[in-house]
């Protein structure tokens, strides 16, 4: 048996106010568990939504992974698509590889970016062509910019932080997404790019002050924040590392998850819970050792989407009813439908 959440009707007035709200998506980054992401954005706009996400997001934030899938909502991709992608591509981007720790200690990337330049391109396919700053849509991206070590933000839709530098859309996506050791710094326009992640794995601060600046800051602003099934909790104290070269993923990662936590409580305490949603799923201690940054196997796919599924499972009633009215469904089936 399944029930419906019943509205009340809205006046003239709060229907104006709906209008008058902004819709600000952001996007964690996390490599292959990005396919989390995807599989929840599929699961949303199907329950809860009413249009593509183009038609009804105002702003779209992503870091790395999340960056890209942005990018690809931002330019008319559908979640069902940029997942498929993920799905059909994830073993190409992240293929299993051999003498990781050597490769490592002579300073080698792990990965080829052209596995992932050409999923970019069957996603995204004017990516090489369009210039960032020519989207008209508020996107947001962040970077580090090697030489002088600064958070770099690429930007479009008019915001004061538009990317000045001429990066296309695929510059951009690559410049956000090069994790250090497992992809290689990207070069464009005499600068040298490295993750957004270690800065700003979670773009929900950046989004959301570049948002202001954009809309004033008495702009009514809502966010749906999405994260990667990050391990934030429940890591084993003996599974670290004591020194050496194999400190350098664990700890890249540590760096990832501290910031993405804070940024969220940040956004979390500015926004209020009328305001912002979180959607993650936290991995359990015992099944962490399944999934990775660059863990494109069977395993790790069918978690990561099995984690999507809970996620979407365990949301609150509240939570319901604002994503109804942020994504514009009809109707809302009551949890455990």
């Amino acid at each position: 048996m399944s029930s419906d959440i019943a509205l009340p009707a809205l006046s003239a007035d709060a229907q104006g106010d709906i209008r008058k709200r902004r819709l600000i998506l952001s996007l964690s980054g996390g490599g292959y568990r990005g396919l989390f992401t995807a599989h929840v954005l599929e699961q949303l706009f199907n329950r809860f939504g009413a249009g593509a996400p183009s038609d009804r997001v105002d702003m779209f934030a992503g870091t790395s992974i999340g960056g890209i899938i942005a990018t690809a909502l931002a330019r008319g991709c559908t979640p069902a698509r940029a997942k498929k992608l993920l799905l059909d591509r994830g073993q190409r981007i992240f293929p299993t590889t051999r003498f990781r720790t050597v490769k490592r200690t002579l300073g080698k990337a792990l990965y080829d970016p052209a596995n992932l330049r050409a999923a970019i391109n069957e996603a995204i396919p004017d990516a090489e062509h369009v210039k960032l700053s020519a989207v008209k849509v508020p996107l947001l991206m962040p970077t580090v910019d090697w030489g002088s070590s600064k958070l770099h933000l690429l930007a479009s839709g008019g915001m004061a932080e538009s990317d000045a530098l001429g990066l296309t859309l695929m510059d951009a996506m690559l410049a956000t997404s090069a994790a250090p050791t497992y992809l290689p710094p990207h070069r464009a326009a005499n600068h040298v790019f490295v993750d957004g992640g270690l800065v700003a794995n979670a773009p929900d601060v950046l989004a959301l002050q570049c948002a202001r600046k954009l809309w004033g800051a008495d702009a009514d602003i809502r966010m749906i924040s999405i994260g990667t099934a990050s391990p934030q909790e429940g890591r084993d104290p003996m599974s670290m590392p004591g020194r050496g070269i194999t400190l350098v993923q664990p700890l890249l990662e540590v760096v990832m998850t501290a910031q993405e936590i804070q940024a969220v409580r940040s956004a979390q305490a500015d926004l209020g819970p009328e305001n912002y949603v979180r959607l993650n799923f936290t991995i359990p201690a015992a099944q962490q050792h399944r999934v990775g940054l660059d863990l494109a196997n069977a395993a790790s796919t069918q978690l990561l989407q099995s984690l999507g599924d809970e996620c979407i499972a365990a949301l609150g009633l509240r939570e319901q009813t604002l994503l109804k009215s942020l994504l514009g469904a009809r109707n809302v089936p009551a949890a455990g439908a």
